[in-house]
């Protein structure tokens, strides 16, 4: 294999903002991406148009919709706590997140740090390790729901114009859902409802 250095610092093929998909962890993945087409001689123009209208895998930080000016985030890909940490640090916007789930015995310490300074001003809370995940957070405003759509009510009645929801649970679905593409699914179909 051959190693070809990138900086996400310098790159100037495209910028965050060109791409459908937020967080600087999927930026990075698509500063790869177009070395490696590059390096096999794929037309840069090629490349920008691909960035630019790639919109993701269902469930990882995928845009579901926007409802009176709030955009609603579906995460259900994210079962533990560091992929919900890197979905936090991916929003300027105020926003109100949606965490909880099974546990798998990890730490929630990373959210915590990402709380502190991220622009999130509220959690809603669901699940099996609700309690658990609201000891540890507990520097952020914290509201407790039964399921998750008493949790997506709760956070879009809180959200307010130019802010988002996010669904990141950090958690694995089993004490609720089939898989996170069943909760992934139902969140979808919860949101589509909502008015």
């Amino acid at each position: 294999g051959k190693k070809i250095a990138k900086d996400t610092k310098t790159f100037n093929l495209f910028k965050p903002e060109d791409l459908k998909i937020k967080g600087e962890h999927n930026f990075k993945n698509a500063v790869m991406a177009a070395a490696v087409a590059t390096e096999f001689g794929v037309n840069k123009k090629i490349i920008f148009k691909t960035v630019k209208n790639y919109r993701g895998l269902p469930y990882r930080l995928q845009f579901v919709k926007t409802l009176r000016g709030v955009k609603i985030y579906n995460d259900s890909a994210s079962t533990n706590p560091m992929t919900t940490a890197a979905a936090i640090k991916s929003f300027k916007e105020k926003n109100v997140l949606i965490m909880g789930g099974r546990g798998k015995g990890l730490s929630y310490k990373p959210i915590a740090q990402v709380l502190k300074n991220s622009s999130t001003k509220l959690v809603v809370l669901f699940g099996e390790n609700k309690r658990k995940i609201a000891k540890v957070i507990k520097s952020r405003k914290i509201i407790f729901a039964e399921s998750l759509e008493e949790a997506l009510k709760i956070a879009f009645k809180n959200s307010k114009s130019g802010e988002a929801v996010i669904f990141s649970p950090g958690a694995a679905s089993f004490d609720m859902f089939l898989d996170y593409k069943d909760r992934g699914k139902k969140f979808n179909e919860i949101v589509k409802k909502l008015n």
